[in-house]
Formats: structure tokens, C-alpha cells, sequence
């Protein structure tokens, strides 16, 4: 049986460690203290490093989404039943990737 308690304290953690990446992207996007290089290279080297930044903060923000929305299905008597097909989600997935909404052979189609 599922301890909601339980997955909806570590959501709120993983919450927090989501949010706490996406001040550290913004503050990387926003360097607007920096001087610009005067180096095409490394200038272009540069703009390489704010790419895979924009590309962080968009995959933290897409996992906080995800687990606000799995904090709303504990709240709602959902939580941990695959939207799918409807079977319980098992345990194991659930400790390694709390806030997903799929059992394993859903995932997996």
C-alpha cells in the first residue's frame, strides 16, 4: 500500500531541488554582469554554454510541472494509479520516479 505522507514529502523535496536548479539556470541566463569576450571563439563558445543552460532549465521546469501535478493526485486520492490503464503503479517505479503516471508496462508501449 502507498504512504502518500511518504511520496508527498520526498515530491516536495525533489520540488525543491527542481526550483533550486531553475534559480541557478536563471542566474547563469541572466549574467548580464559579464563582459563580452572580444574572442569570436570564445564568444561562440559562449553561446554553446547558454544552449545546453536554456536546455536545462527547460527539462527542470517540464520535471516540476510533473511533480506539482503528482502532489495535486495525492491531494485528489490519485496518486500512484497509472492514467492508462488504470492498475495500481507499482511501488519500485514509484520510489525511482515519484511523480510519474504510468505503471511499467504502459511506460513502456
Amino acid at each position: 500500500m502507498i504512504n502518500k505522507n511518504e511520496f508527498n514529502d520526498l515530491l516536495l523535496n525533489l520540488k525543491k531541488q527542481v526550483e533550486e536548479r531553475i534559480d541557478k539556470t536563471h542566474e547563469h541566463i541572466h549574467h548580464s554582469g559579464e563582459p563580452v569576450s572580444k574572442s569570436f571563439d570564445e564568444q561562440a563558445a559562449g553561446r554553446g554554454n547558454d544552449e545546453v543552460v536554456y536546455t536545462l532549465d527547460s527539462l527542470a521546469r517540464t520535471e516540476l510541472a510533473d511533480i506539482e501535478d503528482a502532489i495535486k493526485r495525492i491531494e485528489n486520492n490519485e496518486y500512484g494509479i497509472c492514467n492508462k490503464c488504470g492498475v495500481e503503479i507499482e511501488m519500485e517505479r514509484l520510489k525511482t520516479i515519484p511523480y510519474t503516471r504510468t505503471c511499467k508496462s504502459c511506460a513502456s508501449d
